[in-house]
């Protein structure tokens, strides 16, 4: 729950009651891994890439050890892959956000360097990388909205 306050921890919980085992969510569970294994088919992407993965705790579906070595035996198929395990539940992002933006900054910092600036959004317009960075032209800035969340770059141009 991150930086919530209590009321809007239950705020939180309510809308997540609300909307647990519909219909889709459901099927996404039953998918699980299926879906995983359509994603190992598909190779992996022409890029670095950052993995962060849960204890697997939380309903992932697998044993630890199991999940454990999913992640491990993909990311060690990426040039410049990177995993890092946090020790918290499925939603990562509830829990270790402080980390997951230190982590990050810094991978994109470290590739920048290795790969340079270019190549790295050369990179990622290659892959066709979709989502809340298409709108960004400058890296600094890119890095300023993962720090921040504010995306300045849409202010500045012209």
């Amino acid at each position: 729950h991150g930086t919530l306050s209590d009321s809007e921890k239950e705020i939180y919980k309510a809308v997540f009651y609300s909307r647990t085992a519909t219909k889709t969510m459901i099927n996404e569970t039953e998918s699980v891994k299926e879906n995983a294994e359509k994603v190992n088919s598909m190779g992996v992407p022409k890029l670095p890439m950052l993995l962060f993965a849960s204890n697997a705790s939380g309903g992932t579906g697998f044993d630890k050890e199991t999940w454990r070595r999913i992640a491990i035996e993909y990311i060690s198929r990426v040039n410049g892959g990177k995993y890092i395990e946090l020790d918290c539940p499925h939603y990562v992002h509830d829990y270790e956000y402080e980390k997951i933006s230190e982590e990050i900054v810094e991978f994109l910092s470290d590739n920048i360097k290795r790969c340079g600036e270019k190549e790295l959004l050369d990179c990622l317009e290659r892959n066709e990388i979709y989502g809340d960075y298409d709108d960004f032209n400058d890296v600094e800035d890119l890095i300023e909205f993962i720090k921040t969340g504010k995306n300045n770059s849409l202010f500045t141009k012209t």
